[in-house]
């Protein structure tokens, strides 16, 4: 099978014009149509320091809870005894104090439970010296 020939008037159509520059360069004068800048020629560039990791962060300082001033004073005050007065009172202060640490707000439970444990004791002697005063006097003691 042949083709048809073709008419003779008919063209194959046009190809586009493309520049290309010699492997050398442009000639002196001539305008620049590279897309890159010439050899030794680069636009200024910003300094950025280099990257580093997230800075340090340091822990926030421990919340300190204030110590109860009721439980060192019936600490003190059992500790010290006083002739029994002052045993009583630090008994009384520091049972107190130990309701007001229980929370957790406020620190000085382990002086409270000291305080409550020594003055116990010496209202209990304070108690004893009494019962065995007057149960002497009763006998017709001396």
């Amino acid at each position: 099978m042949t083709q048809p020939p073709e008419p003779p008037d008919s063209q194959p159509p046009a190809l586009p014009e493309y520049r290309q520059e010699p492997p050398w360069g442009a000639p002196p004068g001539a305008q620049q149509h590279s897309p890159y800048p010439m050899p030794g020629t680069y636009p200024a560039q910003a300094y950025y320091p280099p990257q580093m990791g997230p800075a340090y962060q340091y822990p926030p300082p421990p919340l300190v809870r204030p110590t109860s001033g009721m439980a060192v004073a019936g600490f003190v005050c059992a500790l010290l005894w006083g002739c029994g007065v002052l045993s009583l009172l630090g008994l009384i202060l520091s049972t107190i104090a130990m309701r007001e640490t229980k929370t957790g707000l406020k620190g000085g439970h382990g002086f409270a439970v000291a305080g409550a444990i020594i003055g116990g004791l010496g209202s209990l002697g304070i108690v004893f010296w009494v019962i065995a005063s007057i149960s002497s006097s009763l006998n017709g003691g001396s």
